[in-house]
């Protein structure tokens, strides 16, 4: 019966129900091979102290959802406010970092995220390694390894 029905559908109203459905497909294989990869390939911890700057707001909106959805994801879902932390897990693998007194921007995999920082930034630390105005730096996560991140803006 249905195939019927759907032979007598015109091109108009096919297209649409056809691409949603394409969407959703790629879109589930997108996070089975994602939880199937985290599975295999982990993720680390990264604590990340907010020493003195104004709040640090993590990923806002439907990118903060979808990717704590992930296993191998996790982003605070509060700003980071002076004094205090918040911890993210992110897949294991190398990123390629690079941070100024005005902005951040980290590359994993074809992923970039990146932004200014709110107020000048004096000191970002990775593991107690200075990362501002040192260039491009490719920092290694490995699989269950915990990392700190200390942020100051301080003068």
């Amino acid at each position: 019966m249905l195939k019927g029905r759907w032979g007598t559908l015109p091109l108009a109203v096919k297209a649409p129900l056809l691409g949603t459905g394409a969407l959703g497909g790629l879109a589930g294989l997108a996070v089975a091979g994602v939880t199937a990869w985290s599975a295999v390939w982990g993720s680390a911890q990264v604590r990340v102290e907010n020493l003195d700057c104004d709040p640090l707001v993590p990923p806002s909106g439907i990118v903060r959802t979808l990717a704590n959805l992930l296993p191998v994801f996790e982003a605070p879902d509060e700003p980071i406010g002076s004094g205090a932390s918040g911890v993210f897990r992110l897949p294991a693998g190398d990123y390629r970092v690079e941070v100024t007194p005005e902005r951040g921007e980290a590359r994993w995999l074809w992923l970039t995220v990146g932004g200014e920082f709110p107020g000048r930034l004096r000191s970002l630390q990775w593991d107690g390694q200075e990362l501002v105005g040192r260039g491009q730096v490719t920092l290694s996560l490995e699989k269950g390894s915990s990392h700190t991140v200390q942020v100051s803006c301080g003068g």
